[in-house]
């Protein structure tokens, strides 16, 4: 009996201490909670390493192109996977380190701050370049590029041309705005090169120099007197926008010469206007380009010269337009929409076109196919957008497009039938396809596999369209 109440002593004994010690521990962790030598030390960002690139913003223009992260390091297998750069309009100083994308194809850095190619001498796969609108002085490193094919280098400061002379495989280079000597254009021709000089895909005068520069803003309004000149055939260059708008005119002969716009041309709502041929000096438009409200403009032929249009090219509301003429020096656009012109039924005149930067919106009423966008390759910076087109049966005209940035709008096509031909290899943003009556569902289903496969994770809309 003794026995027993002195174990049970010992266990009481044992269970006061056990509580004692849990509450003491208790009390001292609620003492330090209040206490910031606690807190877990702030988690510092992983450091990314040092980049391959000198300009930051070249760094991040390549960030963007391979979706990293700013704290992932560049491994260089990503590098090496690389084929397409857009890198424009970043003042870009240097390109030092793009050595090391060693798989580029396309390189778009025109509008940047850049005066040394060198770089990019040991570039083997590059086809495509665009250096337009820097600080070049020299083409050199170019020579041993052999792989090129075109090349944009307009608005720069060169004067020798040479290297590209190297180039076995150059079909169409672009030197306008550099103080070439006309015997290397020359050569460049004879030797089987498109030679783009002033806009022109042939070397040739069709004013005369120097030019008359009217500078400001200019609308010309009923009066059209205010743009006559009294040297007949001196090129007209103007220093900022010019509307021709409600002019009592059926061409514009009496502007024939004007070469540049340095600013917005805005042609609209011209009730007698009937053509635009008079136009075929103008190589270079700075800014937009909107020809919209001519009821009775049949044509758009006349601006064949065009290799520059720095903004939007706006074609709207022109009720008798039934041809686009010819676009044919025009490789790149920033930003297309042809919408509401109700008679016409070809796209064919964009056959030079391959890069969009910027959107794409086609809204066209007569429209059965897209042929003239065949050798669209990339819109850069902006969506697709084909909308209320009722005759248009299939996409096929779209076939070498290869990127799109941004989303994917195919909505309300009464006739669309067929996906086949358009397979993009990336799209950026959503895609949709809706109230399109006569394409399937099962087709839609069937390119948004594809795209999965691809690594599309994007939304992709599927609604109101036909049956199986």
């Amino acid at each position: 009996m003794l026995a027993s109440s002195a174990r049970h002593q010992m266990m009481a004994t044992s269970t006061r201490a056990t509580v004692a010690h849990i509450l003491c521990l208790a009390l001292l962790a609620l003492a330090g909670c209040g206490s910031e030598s606690s807190l877990p030390a702030p988690v510092a960002p992983p450091d990314p390493g040092p980049s391959p690139f000198a300009d930051p913003a070249l760094t991040q223009a390549v960030r963007g192109a391979l979706d990293l992260d700013a704290h992932v390091p560049f491994a260089a297998e990503a590098l090496d996977s690389l084929s397409q750069l857009v890198a424009r309009d970043l003042e870009i100083t240097s390109l030092e380190g793009l050595d090391t994308l060693a798989s580029l194809q396309v390189l778009d850095i025109g509008n940047n701050h850049i005066d040394d190619l060198g770089p990019l001498s040991g570039l083997s796969q590059l086809v495509r370049l665009d250096v337009s609108s820097n600080a070049l002085t020299s083409l050199t490193p170019l020579r041993n590029v052999r792989s090129l094919q075109i090349v944009f280098a307009e608005h720069n400061l060169v004067t020798d041309v040479s290297p590209l002379f190297f180039l076995p495989l150059l079909e169409r280079v672009d030197l306008t705005g550099n103080p070439v000597p006309a015997i290397h254009l020359l050569r460049l021709s004879e030797g089987g090169t498109e030679v783009r000089y002033g806009g022109l895909s042939e070397i040739a005068v069709l004013c005369d120099e120097p030019p008359v520069v009217r500078s400001g803003r200019l609308t010309v309004e009923r009066l059209f007197d205010l743009l006559k000149l009294p040297n007949g055939n001196r090129c007209l260059d103007i220093d900022g926008s010019l509307t021709l708008s409600k002019l009592p005119v059926e061409n514009l002969q009496d502007i024939r010469t004007l070469r540049r716009v340095d600013g917005t041309l805005r042609i609209r709502q011209n009730a007698q206007l009937l053509e635009i041929s008079a136009l075929a000096s103008l190589s270079e438009v700075t800014r937009g380009l909107q020809i919209t409200e001519n009821p009775f403009l049949e044509s758009l032929d006349g601006l064949e010269a065009l290799g520059t249009i720095g903004g939007r090219l706006q074609i709207l509301n022109n009720a008798a337009l039934a041809d686009l003429g010819s676009f044919s020096n025009l490789g790149l656009a920033n930003g297309i929409t042809i919408s509401r012109n109700t008679n016409l039924q070809s796209l064919e005149g964009f056959e030079a076109l391959e890069q969009i930067l910027g959107s794409l919106v086609l809204n066209a009423a007569g429209v059965t196919s897209l042929e003239g966008l065949h050798n669209l390759r990339t819109i850069q910076g902006g969506i697709l957008s084909i909308t209320n087109n009722p005759v248009l049966t299939d996409l096929g005209g779209l076939r070498s497009l290869e990127t799109i940035s941004g989303g994917v709008t195919i909505r309300s096509n009464a006739d669309l039938q067929t996906l086949a031909g358009f397979d993009p290899g990336r799209v950026g943003g959503f895609i949709s396809f809706e109230n399109n009556p006569r394409l399937s569902s099962t087709a839609v289903d069937d390119f948004r596999e594809r795209m999965r496969q691809r690594g599309f994770d994007g939304t992709v809309i599927n609604r109101n369209n036909g049956g199986s």
